[in-house]
């Protein structure tokens, strides 16, 4: 029985190879979708034993799509890997593969590395050709591995030479291994030939796109040279637009577009990012700063003024914190949030006390004491890296005690008070949320009727269902 892989990239010329690949090479059953919303839909009624999925599509995040797979009580099993132009294979090696919990590999890559890699997840893959040379269906090339081996075969070749310029993921050399390679005639009139190929598939792999300065003075070696740089070139340029691609897409997945900042799903990102560098997390801080009358400085000045403002204080923010291993983000609406590790509870009070009072002489210097506020509420940890809802919930609550000592006031609560002071709204906001998507939450009515006419009350139907909802909630639910 073969095993299935369900491969989900917006590129269907890089799908459309690895199915191809993987199908030649082992007991696999390969399906592709280039849209991500599919990608929810798709395992469901292919079962996938692995699915390879691109990290960067427009409309929805692989990140995401492997956030509700998880969730999916049928799927959540499914092995999912990562595949990625973003980074490069050093960056792989550093992270030791990991995303989310999840391997991921970088793209692109040769058809070996692949096989080997599915071949670890679902087990052996038959048909590898050994050292790497390609079978090409009984056309049997000679691999030349630089110009001086190849000007040596062209002298001493005594007929006519034909040179195949491979790549595992070019389409082309795909589709003339597998379709006309295989071709009776093809094969009877190559058989005359010096077959050559020269392999850039590592080249490709390393992004390692060269070009050939010598120009050499045989016409015909001379025009392989010029084809081999033009398409060198050509690769240079797609691998060039496609990361600069990857780069606006992941600007958009997690920066904030009026500040710069991370927003929250790029704050939520980095913060492990940070927490795994930073291997030895001893302790740290993280603060949320919430900007005061806002709303109504929007309307009174704009949003061309207002966003002007939210870019001045993320800057501020940003200057306050410059030095040490700190993630800043615009956490939503006029609130921005603030990480930093290994810092004593001393020096976040520090770094809490100078973030307050450059925001404070920047709201200042604009002459808008009168109209902005703001609060900061912090929560400093020492026992590792905790979970970000924990830290919420922290900083939540040394933002509620921040607004009652007054305006523009800052407060500093140790992360192991929240047991015995209760949860921030922010904290209840996700446990709600999380309720809610679990199916925690039920709604009862019961219709209240007028006698003798028994007409439906709808207001008294209305608050009662909010009632019974509420007592539900207070009664039921796992918080």
């Amino acid at each position: 029985m073969k095993q299935r892989i369900l491969v989900v990239d917006d590129e269907a010329g890089l799908t459309w190879i690895i199915k191809l690949t993987l199908e030649q090479t082992g007991p696999y059953e390969v399906r592709t979708e280039n849209l991500g919303i599919k990608a929810i839909e798709a395992p469901r009624e292919f079962k996938p034993d692995l699915i390879l999925l691109d990290v960067l599509m427009p409309g929805m995040l692989g990140s995401e799509i492997a956030e509700q797979l998880e969730k999916d009580p049928e799927l959540h099993a499914v092995k999912v890997v990562f595949l990625t132009a973003v980074v490069s294979k050093e960056d792989v090696q550093w992270a030791h593969g990991q995303i989310g919990g999840h391997e991921f590999i970088a793209k692109p890559l040769g058809a070996e590395e692949l096989c080997r890699f599915v071949e670890s997840k679902l087990g052996p893959v038959a048909g590898l050709a050994a050292d790497g040379e390609h079978d090409a269906h009984e056309v049997s090339f000679a691999r030349v591995r630089n110009l001086t081996e190849l000007e040596a075969r062209l002298r001493d070749a005594g007929k006519p030479v034909m040179l195949d310029i491979y790549a595992d993921w070019c389409v082309s050399s795909k589709e003339m291994q597998t379709i006309t390679f295989t071709d009776a005639q093809v094969k009877t009139k190559l058989g005359a030939m010096l077959l050559l190929q020269a392999d850039v598939t590592a080249n490709i792999g390393e992004r390692d796109f060269r070009t050939i300065a010598l120009a050499p003075k045989t016409r015909e070696l001379a025009r392989v040279v010029a084809a081999m740089n033009n398409l060198s070139g050509k690769i240079r340029r797609l691998i060039e637009d496609e990361s600069a691609r990857a780069e606006k897409l992941q600007q958009e997945a997690y920066r904030d577009p009026v500040t710069g900042l991370y927003n929250r799903r790029g704050l939520e990102r980095n913060l492990q990012g940070l927490f795994r560098a930073e291997r030895d997390v001893f302790s740290g801080v993280f603060a949320l700063l919430a900007l005061e009358g806002f709303k109504e400085y929007n309307l009174r000045r704009g949003f061309h003024r207002a966003d002007e403002l939210l870019a001045l204080v993320a800057q501020t923010i940003t200057t306050a914190c410059a030095g040490g291993a700190v993630v800043c983000s615009r956490f939503g609406g006029a609130s921005f949030a603030v990480a930093a590790v290994n810092m004593d509870p001393s020096a976040a009070a520090v770094l809490v006390a100078s973030i307050s009072a450059s925001v404070e002489s920047a709201i200042a210097a604009q002459a808008l004491t009168g109209e902005i506020q703001f609060h900061c509420g912090a929560a400093h940890f020492d026992s590792g890296a905790p979970p970000l809802p924990e830290l919420l919930a922290a900083a939540d609550l040394a933002l509620t005690r921040a607004q009652v000592k007054g305006l523009n006031t800052f407060d500093l609560i140790a992360l192991s008070e929240i047991d015995r002071r209760g949860r921030g709204s922010l904290a209840w906001r996700e446990q709600i949320e999380g309720a809610i998507v679990a199916g925690k939450f039920a709604l009862y009515t019961q219709p209240v009727l007028s006698l003798p006419g028994r007409t439906l009350m709808q207001n008294l139907m209305t608050d009662g269902s909010q009632a019974l909802m509420r007592a539900y909630s207070s009664m039921s639910l796992d918080l």
